[in-house]
């Protein structure tokens, strides 16, 4: 709750209003929503981190991968497989590029909900050859818990 409540703050103040537009950086805004987004992920509110997400889209500051991964995570955490794999799903298909903790916490998702199959076809996918991201030991990991 808190962390939303400064992130409406910022909003209303307009603060950073144009900042993270750059490539390759986050600016102030990107990080609020980042932070609140990791913040109801953590307290189980998967509802309300897609919710930031779909704001920050529709903002002038576009998502980052960190965005993503935050959202991602809060599909695992609230048993969301089938969100998580969409949110995974358009980072390919429209960015930012996912990386490999954009697929662990995919895999996470799966495995946690009993979905093995879908663990192991991403952890396919990042073992392919020439392959970028590369799997890590975490990736083996969440795939096999």
């Amino acid at each position: 709750q808190f962390a939303v409540g400064l992130l409406e703050d910022l909003l209303q103040g307009g603060t950073g209003a144009s900042a993270g537009t750059g490539a390759g950086a986050s600016g102030p805004r990107t990080v609020a929503f980042n932070a609140a987004i990791s913040a109801c992920a953590n307290a189980q509110q998967w509802q309300r981190s897609l919710d930031l997400l779909g704001l920050l889209q529709r903002s002038t500051t576009a998502p980052d991968v960190i965005s993503y991964n935050a959202s991602i995570s809060a599909c695992e955490k609230g048993a969301q497989w089938p969100l998580a794999l969409q949110l995974l799903g358009g980072m390919l298909r429209h960015g930012p590029q996912p990386n490999t903790i954009s697929y662990n916490a995919a895999i996470s998702a799966c495995e946690k909900s009993g979905q093995w199959e879908w663990s192991l076809c991403l952890l396919g996918q990042l073992c392919l050859p020439g392959r970028s991201p590369a799997p890590s030991v975490i990736s083996f990991c969440a795939a096999m818990h």
